[in-house]
């Protein structure tokens, strides 16, 4: 686990740097790094984690999904990165987004071997349904609390709790 903390705050730190010298580098780097983090996670529960390509690749879909449901908001807060919110998307609707993302879940998803394939699209698609209806802070903030950190915080207890502090730590 050390050698997992050191990795984990290296990359930070290299983010950071890539951030000051190049905002997009940085924040392309930093949501690729987020793909494969969240997906990993999400993961937990209805398969192994050990495929690396299904944890960027459901990661990649949830950031998708929260984007594309708040893409008018996410234009407003991404102004500077002109490319982006100087496109006029205001012929869509947000039922398309979210159509959008659900079509690119399956599509991508049915790819790969899952042991609870079905639970895991319902949960997603729940997810995609709390994106559409709520803003782009709300959306996250639920994302991340309940269906990112509680599963997390669940299954580190139960490993801390068959080993000792120092030996869960390093």
């Amino acid at each position: 686990k050390l050698s997992f903390f050191t990795i984990y705050l290296s990359l930070i730190s290299v983010n950071i740097l890539l951030w000051v010298f190049s905002p997009y580098l940085g924040l392309f780097t930093f949501l690729v790094v987020s793909c494969y983090h969240f997906g990993e996670a999400q993961v937990i529960g209805f398969n192994d984690t050990k495929n690396k390509l299904l944890n960027f690749v459901l990661g990649a879909n949830i950031l998708l999904s929260l984007f594309l449901n708040n893409i008018f908001e996410l234009q407003i807060i991404l102004n500077d990165f002109t490319l982006f919110s100087s496109i006029d998307l205001t012929p869509y609707d947000k039922t398309f987004f979210l159509l959008i993302s659900v079509t690119i879940l399956m599509i991508s998803v049915v790819q790969f071997k899952i042991d609870k394939k079905v639970p895991l699209y319902a949960e997603m698609s729940i997810l995609y349904l709390i994106f559409y209806h709520t803003d782009i802070l709300t959306s996250f903030s639920i994302y991340f609390g309940f269906s990112h950190s509680l599963p997390m915080l669940i299954m580190e207890y139960k490993e801390m709790k068959e080993k000792n502090f120092f030996s869960f730590y390093l």
